[in-house]
């Protein structure tokens, strides 16, 4: 079993603020029981449902090809019973997946209430503070191509309450386009210290952010592409009208 932790800091290699998939039990506790980060495990119970769904598939299907039943052995028997199992899975697995999208829905609202109700305690000074330094580094850039301006932000980003750094967050457009382009290792490096704020008062939001990459059904797409029971679709391995194509057009 693979586990997901969102960073909190940056350790063994991993950055701060990211979402670290595939991590066995080891590491995964490590992590978290150091305080470097968090396991995420809301969506773990959707993917690991459509992973045994995909799984006793391929036997159900490897059992019925190797059985010495008569019943297998009459032609068009095996994609006849394919097809059912096709079907069957393909309901299992959209409705799982149509699951997790409710739940990551009702997330991404409480989150998005979580963050507004924290933006509401921004104080005007921090507003403001946030906008002369947007200002003053978009100036610097747009005028005199001084990258400088935004090695002083970073620097001063981890002294900024957290008020400011959301408010800076939110003036990173203009800086971005006074950029134009370039100077784009400091912005970045600008918005990894401004949205540090996230990975501690803010974290859920960021790992509720963070999870909307996530695919529940990696495996069942994979399974799509490369099982013989697919065959009959145009992006699995063994169609036979890709491999005619790939003849006709000269592709080995």
């Amino acid at each position: 079993m693979s586990y997901r932790v969102f960073m909190q800091e940056s350790f063994n290699g991993h950055d701060a603020g990211k979402m670290v998939s595939g991590l066995d039990y080891t590491e995964a506790h490590l992590i978290q029981n150091q305080r470097k980060g968090v396991i995420v495990d809301a969506p773990d119970s959707y993917e690991r449902q459509i992973n045994e769904k995909v799984e006793k598939f391929r036997a159900e299907y490897k059992r019925m090809t190797e059985s010495d039943d008569p019943v297998y052995k009459v032609e068009g028997a095996i994609d006849y019973y394919a097809k059912q199992m096709i079907e069957k899975l393909d309901k299992e697995v959209a409705e799982l997946t149509q699951q997790w999208k409710d739940v990551y829905k009702v997330m991404q609202e409480e989150a998005a209430r979580d963050a507004a109700r924290f933006r509401r305690h921004i104080t005007e000074t921090e507003s403001e503070s946030a906008r002369q330094h947007a200002i003053k580094a978009a100036q610097a850039l747009k005028y005199g191509n001084d990258p400088s301006v935004l090695e002083e932000l970073v620097r001063l980003a981890p002294q900024m309450p957290n008020g400011q750094k959301l408010a800076l967050m939110d003036e990173l457009e203009r800086i971005e386009s006074a950029a134009n382009g370039k100077h784009g290792a400091a912005i970045k490096r600008l918005y990894s210290e401004l949205s540090s704020v996230t990975n501690t008062d803010l974290m859920h939001v960021k790992v509720v952010e963070l999870l909307g990459d996530v695919s529940v059904d990696r495996t069942y797409r994979n399974l799509k592409m490369i099982h013989r029971a697919y065959k009959h679709l145009p992006i699995n391995m063994n169609n036979d009208h890709k491999v005619h194509s790939a003849y006709r057009t000269g592709v080995r």
